[in-house]
């Protein structure tokens, strides 16, 4: 055992012991969950999650979950899924030209395509969304978010091998209710958001919630808009939504519906600027460039998406259990545009034309009724999904000249996946006594997948596509896959803290390669073996709470994506042979006095690919000759990976918050926050060449609210040191391309409640 497993091994039973001697010294019994103890009276606020797909104290439930209710969002200006990678240090979330690549202690995809189920699932009051394209998600209208560690291979999703965010929206109640947020900042921000919801008949509520933002672009754009390849790019960043709900109760029967829509654009999710000095762009003439925030892309840059999702819920009390039904419909579009080799030389120019992704869900719970002693929850799980890209345009001017002559050309692969998903899942959890439990579920999860695919080739004249002068059809693929994903839990309460131990398997479905159907694949299943062991503890008389958690994964045909010259630039997919990790997480909330919290986490891992001999990479600078004497752009190779950090998971991730509000002699209350996130740095491949060094973030906020009237007035300012990091950061035969993160932005919201 190396000095690192060791180490975690240590901590891991020092914090179970330390948990359990403080427990039976204060003997605090934790905060009821019908009345949970406010912040500021002496307590900590109690969190109801529904992690284990019932209502439970956060302290209760024997998962390492971290919890955020809508005030705590607001604080801490979570506005997108991306930004609670801040408060989750077990959480990598960038974003690759608008997809979303968030990792959960470093399990994760960095495949960016349709079909590619992500590794960290994403749901929405109970529905699973199934592209990566459309998973950084507005906030709109939330009343908490849950983000689970570790497989959840038996209550969640078909796939959430890594994790599990789970988005729970706001609901309507008979209480008449509502708020509306406006705010404005640097780079010519402007947003709002607003609610309001309340009875309209006898036992029927309803809701109305919508947001919108715009600003400016972050980038220095050397190319202007209007010389680019494809019309219609944005010279700013814009999104909104809405959402309506209504519940509707009679005796035994409740139900809640919800539609929403949301559509946005960035002028910066698909920029790739090239920092590699020695990159083909700079051979062919192009100008380097390496500067913070500034584009020399000359191809079209930028992400549209469009979603509209549907969701029905329906629970019927039988007495002696509940019935469950939610039914889920999205229908997702994204446009994407994004300038591959970095620079504003012609080489690789990405038009997508729309993708698009339908996807239809119907999921079947019985559960036992509230007040059983045996909880227990039986049921069924389909999905239909129709995902690809409808078409795709590779545009370039350089390499096909030589045989079509000079101008520009574009491939158009026109591919789709349709997926048809089923599952039987069962779950019980029994008391042993008056202080053990044990869960012990299962999953049965079965995918089939088939690809339909074409290319196409046009020319490209004024960002137009000319013409159809050539068509390739290629032949379908069909695969299926099933797994059976375990899980067996363990825990123990004594006074104020609970142990746990848990066993548990993950699995994702094998992925086609829908952006390159010259190499069609598929590469097979992930799968995941989980040990962890982890307390909770409410000590103090509730004013101090401490939560740890050690784990130890054992991870096999991992999926991966590399770009290559030999698919236009697009993809190539393969898996890795298996990987392992351990790591020990800790988080500290505190009531250091009735107007002073302090918050806390840390997370320590050690990752490494076991056997990845054959990774698909590339290695710095192509051979030198006489007409190329610096070795321009890099070579392909095939890497022995094998002994190499995993990608996106960083050894140390710690963050640390003061949340400080006093309440005046006429009511009012005045506040303030700090916090600081550090993360040690991370490597962006599985070759370890490119690596995120390691940077820290600070935020901050002010806040003055009147009791009287509702009003509360918020000065906000993120990434105070101005630190630059990066998004996303790739290599490919045409250099090294990297998107860069948030600068420093600042703001003041005002906002009225009632």
């Amino acid at each position: 055992m190396n000095k690192m497993k060791l180490c975690v091994a240590t901590a891991a039973l020092l914090s179970c012991t330390s948990a359990s001697a403080l427990a039976q010294a204060t003997e605090a019994a934790p905060p009821s969950e019908n009345t949970p103890a406010a912040s500021g009276s002496g307590g900590l606020q109690d969190i109801i999650v529904t992690a284990q797909r019932r209502s439970e104290r956060l302290q209760d439930v024997p998962i390492a979950v971290s919890a955020f209710t809508s005030e705590s969002l607001a604080t801490n200006r979570v506005s997108t899924t991306e930004d609670l990678k801040f408060s989750v240090p077990s959480l990598n979330y960038n974003a690759q030209a608008g997809f979303a690549v968030p990792y959960l202690r470093g399990i994760g995809t960095d495949i960016t395509q349709p079909n590619s189920d992500p590794s960290v699932a994403t749901y929405v009051d109970g529905v699973f969304l199934s592209n990566d394209a459309g998973t950084i998600v507005s906030l709109l209208g939330v009343e908490r978010i849950e983000v689970l560690l570790g497989p959840q291979g038996t209550l969640y999703g078909k796939n959430a091998v890594g994790g599990a965010i789970n988005i729970v929206t706001r609901t309507p109640t008979d209480e008449l209710e509502g708020q509306v947020s406006l705010g404005t900042g640097n780079y010519d921000r402007f947003e709002g958001s607003g609610y309001v919801s309340g009875p309209v008949a006898s036992n029927l509520y309803a809701g109305i919630y919508a947001t919108g933002m715009r600003r400016d672009s972050y980038y220095n754009h050397r190319v202007p808009v209007k010389q680019r390849l494809v019309n219609g790019t944005p010279s700013y960043e814009h999104s909104w939504g809405v959402r309506g709900k209504l519940v509707y109760e009679q005796d035994a029967l409740r139900v809640v519906a919800s539609l929403e829509h949301s559509e946005g654009a960035s002028a910066d999710a698909g920029i790739l600027q090239n920092i590699q000095p020695t990159s083909l762009g700079v051979a062919a003439g192009a100008e380097f460039v390496n500067d913070r925030h500034v584009s020399s892309n000359n191809g079209a840059v930028f992400n549209k998406p469009t979603a509209t999702m549907a969701i029905l819920r329906a629970e019927l009390d039988l007495d002696w259990s509940r019935l469950i039904s939610i039914s889920g419909y999205r229908n997702l579009k994204v446009d994407i545009a994004s300038d591959f080799d970095g620079t504003t030389a012609s080489f690789v120019n990405l038009i997508a034309l729309p993708s698009a992704a339908k996807t239809y869900s119907q999921e079947l719970q019985l559960q036992s009724s509230p007040g059983s002693d045996i909880v227990w929850v039986v049921g069924a799980y389909g999905s239909y999904d129709n995902a690809g890209f409808l078409p795709t345009g590779v545009a370039t001017e350089i390499l096909f000249a030589p045989v079509l002559g000079p101008g520009a050309f574009a491939n158009i692969s026109t591919s789709r996946v349709k997926t048809k998903s089923w599952a039987a899942f069962a779950q019980a959890t029994v008391p042993l006594g008056e202080s053990f439990r044990l869960t012990v579920g299962g999953r049965y999860s079965h995918d089939y997948k088939k690809m339909i695919s074409r290319n196409e080739f046009a020319p490209v004249v004024d960002g137009e596509l000319g013409p159809v002068f050539g068509t390739v059809i290629f032949p379908n693929h069909k695969a299926d896959w099933g797994a059976f994903t375990p899980k067996v839990t363990l825990d123990y309460k004594t006074g104020g803290t609970m142990l746990y131990a848990t066993y548990a398997k993950g699995y994702k479905p094998g992925t086609f390669n829908v952006a390159a159907p010259t190499t069609p694949g598929p590469v097979s299943p992930e799968s995941l073996q989980s040990f962890e062991v982890g307390t909770k503890s409410d000590l103090l008389n509730g004013r101090l709470r401490f939560n740890t958690a050690a784990y130890y994964y054992k991870f096999k045909n991992i999926q991966v994506q590399v770009n290559a010259q030999e698919t236009g630039s697009l993809a190539i997919l393969q898996n890795g042979a298996r990987a392992e990790a351990y790591g020990f997480e800790a988080s500290l909330l505190a009531q250091i006095t009735d107007e002073l919290v302090f918050e806390g986490s840390t997370a320590l891992e050690h990752t490494e690919y076991k056997r990845f001999e054959n990774f698909a990479g590339y290695v710095f600078g192509q051979t030198p000759s006489p007409g190329n004497p610096l070795g321009y752009g890099n070579t392909p190779a095939t890497i022995n990976a094998s002994g190499n950090n995993m990608v996106r998971a960083p050894k140390l991730v710690t963050n640390a918050s003061l949340r400080y509000k006093k309440e005046l002699a006429n009511g009012d209350t005045i506040g303030a926050d700090g916090s600081w996130y550090h993360n040690d740095g991370f490597y962006w491949e599985a070759s370890n060449q490119l690596r995120q060094p390691a940077y820290d973030v600070f935020n901050a906020s002010i806040n003055y609210s009147t009791a009287a009237s509702g009003w509360s007035f918020t000065g906000w300012m993120k990434n105070i040191a101005n630190k630059r990091f990066y998004n996303t950061q790739m290599m490919s035969d045409f250099g090294i391309v990297t998107n860069d993160a948030d600068p420093r932005t600042y703001g003041i919201t005002v906002t009225k409640s009632f």
